[in-house]
């Protein structure tokens, strides 16, 4: 089944894949109730209830696809099963979590808003979940941004933004997520073997965590930009050399005062693949020696192009100074690893020439100059 939103019709298009039926939901477009709306035919629904709908099985109300709410006394928690979606050119804020089991989500030029509150549902509703039950969700956003937030008073449960079971996230031209809670850990889970992937123009900021559970999941970084508070491992069957983070370039900026954290361990996870220059990883609250960035390169969490960068040297205890002097002797592909310490808390990580590549390089724009004024 194909459900399209699009700014013209503001309308759901429902084509059914093995039933002659079809029927158009008119869409709401986050009128005064800001809850999705549909026909007279809706049955209502309490806290928490569950839609599940199967595009083999349609049923004979398709307007239970869509349902009212009143503010803080009802919201709506979606599930749809293998459905196709494509929305193009909305504006959509809704109090609901939506949940797909297989299928596909395309978003074009759009501006969503997906906001669960405990005022309206139960504590720890997330607001999209793919591939639910087993089964993966592949989802595209391009040019659009989406805001998802994790409800919840207290406690840590639930996530802003979920995959799972080999689920795909590709995100391309100028397409932003903006993950947010009501309790400040907005964060995104990804899990059993599913990816995230952002090109240069695109960007995930969140208020929490990016949780990796399990092995074979990954995130690939094509010059974009990653704003978390830290980065957990929290599977506790990493091997050695289990890519979990490709860093072609861009910006991962992380603010926890422990910003790459594990349960069992973290081998050379992230893998810079980039050339010199390329990018930057920025730790902006390092003030625990024993945890900061330098720390973490100390005990080598970080790759360059598949080759873990392990060095002796630990940055607690010799300094910085020392733990580059040793990195500098590390270099793969002609570039190595170097900490800054920018002062104020804050540390940089950088993919830098090797000093005989560096020296090559400077004696090259010499020559080029020699030549230009002979």
């Amino acid at each position: 089944m194909k459900l399209i939103i699009n700014a013209i019709a503001l309308s759901v298009a429902l084509v059914w894949a093995n039933s002659a039926i079809a029927a158009n939901i008119v869409w709401d477009g986050g009128g005064a109730d800001g809850f999705w709306t549909s026909g007279p035919n809706n049955p209502g629904a309490g806290v928490g209830a569950n839609w599940t709908i199967d595009a083999g099985t349609p049923g004979s109300d398709v307007s239970a696809l869509v349902a009212a709410g009143t503010p803080g006394t009802n919201a709506i928690d979606y599930q749809f099963d293998n459905h196709d979606w494509v929305i193009n050119g909305a504006t959509i804020s809704e109090d609901v979590q939506l949940r797909l089991k297989g299928g596909t989500l395309d978003i074009d030029n759009s501006t969503i808003s997906l906001l669960p509150s405990s005022t309206n549902t139960p504590a720890f509703l997330s607001a999209l979940n793919l591939g639910q039950s087993g089964t993966g969700t592949s989802a595209t956003v391009d040019n659009s941004t989406i805001t998802l937030s994790r409800s919840g008073a207290t406690g840590s449960g639930g996530r802003a933004l979920g995959l799972a079971n080999a689920s795909t996230l590709a995100l391309a031209n100028n397409a932003h997520i903006i993950l947010q809670s009501e309790v400040g850990v907005g964060k995104m889970d990804l899990n059993n073997a599913s990816t995230v992937t952002l090109d240069s123009t695109s960007s995930i900021t969140a208020d929490g965590q990016i949780d990796l559970f399990g092995a074979a999941n990954t995130m690939t970084i094509n010059g974009g930009s990653v704003d978390v508070s830290y980065l957990r491992a929290n599977s506790g069957v990493e091997t050695t050399q289990d890519i979990m983070i490709t860093f072609t370039g861009g910006s991962f900026n992380v603010s926890d005062v422990n910003p790459f954290r594990d349960n069992s361990q973290f081998e050379g996870q992230f893998n810079w693949t980039g050339a010199a220059g390329s990018g930057t990883v920025t730790h902006t609250s390092a003030s625990n020696t024993g945890s900061d960035l330098a720390k973490k390169v100390s005990q080598g969490f970080f790759s360059i192009d598949g080759t873990r960068i392990d060095p002796t040297t630990d940055s607690a205890v010799s300094g910085i100074g020392d733990l580059n002097t040793e990195l500098a002797t590390l270099a793969v592909g002609g570039r190595w690893f170097q900490v800054n310490d920018l002062g104020g808390n804050v540390q940089t990580l950088t993919l830098v020439p090797e000093p005989a590549s560096f020296a090559l390089l400077t004696l090259g724009g010499l020559m080029m100059i020699r030549r230009r004024q002979s």
